[in-house]
């Protein structure tokens, strides 16, 4: 792959069209994980099953990333995006065709794979797309995308519904619609080298800090979206609420992405990455303690979803600082492996919790895995630069 990311002009019609592709990703997963979950409450399913339909979905975004680096070799990541939109879209309308929860079990693992491919493809590209003087900010902007569309992807449910072939095949062809753009990007962006095995262990193990900060934020994604309708619920709240509430949790994002990117292009982004897990730990810890419906709430749950999402803004900044090629490849697949991994145990580690200890049980399990990414953090390196050949010395120095 070649590197395009001297300090020039940024490529913005090239930027637009992937942003518009993983934006696609991110309205119709966010309209998937409530709709699901709304769907098998009403039908009387346990919250543990719940959580393992969703940790299914999880473990295919995981397979599917340990593959991903040779599938892209082996077809080419254009084609392997084009195939990942037009798959996962009649998944979508599968899923409103059947109520058998095996069969959703299976659609949520293809939906995964699918989902996963797409965006770990364009999420390489922003990367490679970013010149290193605009890239905390084009991250930013990239992270404020998917936010958005995360937000509003829960306000399509009263709107489409949550049952029958009509709600999951309206979904459906809005996604084919906004990923209609990655046609274009055939000759807007550069081919991908194939990844050989050894360098994808190879970068994981440079990079532990990020990797967690990955998963991390992969657990409480994938936990949010699967089981805050049970939580609120549980808390004996409306659905206008619960709606209400999850909306304004990933919010935060669309106004405050931008200026975390905004402020990793002027101060160390290592410290940076810390904070905002001290302060998605501190929020986890005060949450039981605040009545959901209450205006206070709303603005505490603003800024505690840009915390807790904005270590991931970090995490890619900091990989596209210091790798570039084949190793921003593997990088780009081993964040889609701790993502899986995130999404694979997050719903179930906390549907147990809640399952033992009642709603509080979300809030627990945020607090230990936020705690723990605070800790490394500040105790480790973001990157081990001698397993990888640090590649970007004497670039961003002072900022990592």
């Amino acid at each position: 792959m070649t590197d395009t990311r001297a300090d020039t002009a940024l490529p913005l019609p090239a930027l637009a069209a992937v942003m518009a592709v993983i934006g696609a990703f991110a309205l119709s997963v966010g309209y998937i994980y409530p709709a699901i979950a709304l769907n098998l409450e009403e039908r009387g399913v346990s919250t543990v099953t719940i959580g393992v339909l969703a940790a299914i979905q999880g473990l295919g975004v995981l397979v599917c990333s340990v593959m991903l680096p040779w599938l892209t070799g082996r077809f080419g990541a254009w084609r392997l995006a084009v195939w990942s939109l037009l798959g996962t879209a009649a998944t979508m309308t599968l899923l409103g065709l059947t109520e058998h929860l095996v069969i959703w079990g299976i659609l949520r693992f293809l939906l995964g794979v699918g989902a996963n491919a797409l965006f770990v493809i364009c999420e390489v590209w922003i990367n490679v797309l970013a010149p290193e003087r605009f890239r905390g900010r084009v991250i930013g902007t990239y992270t404020t995308v998917i936010s958005a569309l995360f937000a509003l992807g829960p306000l399509l449910v009263p709107v489409l519904g949550y049952q029958g072939a009509g709600s999951f095949g309206a979904v459906a062809a809005i996604y084919l619609l906004m990923g209609a753009p990655v046609l274009w990007l055939r000759t807007a962006v550069p081919a991908m080298e194939k990844v050989p095995f050894r360098e994808l262990p190879r970068v994981m193990l440079a990079i532990p800090v990020l990797l967690l900060a990955v998963a991390v934020f992969s657990f409480f994604d994938a936990a949010t979206f699967a089981l805050w309708v049970v939580y609120a619920f549980g808390r004996g709240e409306t659905q206008t609420v619960t709606i209400i509430t999850l909306s304004v949790l990933v919010t935060g994002n669309v106004i405050l992405q931008f200026p975390i990117g905004w402020l990793a292009d002027r101060m160390n982004r290592r410290l940076l990455l810390a904070l905002l897990s001290a302060a998605a730990f501190a929020g986890a810890i005060v949450l039981p303690l605040l009545p959901l419906s209450n205006v206070l709430t709303y603005v505490f749950l603003f800024f505690w979803g840009a915390a807790a999402f904005g270590v991931y803004t970090i995490a890619i900044t900091l990989i596209g600082q210091y790798l570039t090629g084949i190793r921003l490849v593997a990088a780009n697949a081993a964040f889609g492996v701790m993502w899986g991994i995130g999404a694979l145990i997050g719903p179930w580690i906390t549907g147990l919790a809640m399952q033992s200890q009642g709603p509080v049980g979300l809030s627990l399990t945020f607090a230990v895995v936020y705690g723990v990414l605070t800790i490394a953090a500040l105790s480790l390196p973001p990157i081990r630069a001698a397993l990888v050949g640090l590649e970007r010395e004497g670039k961003g120095k002072g900022k990592g």
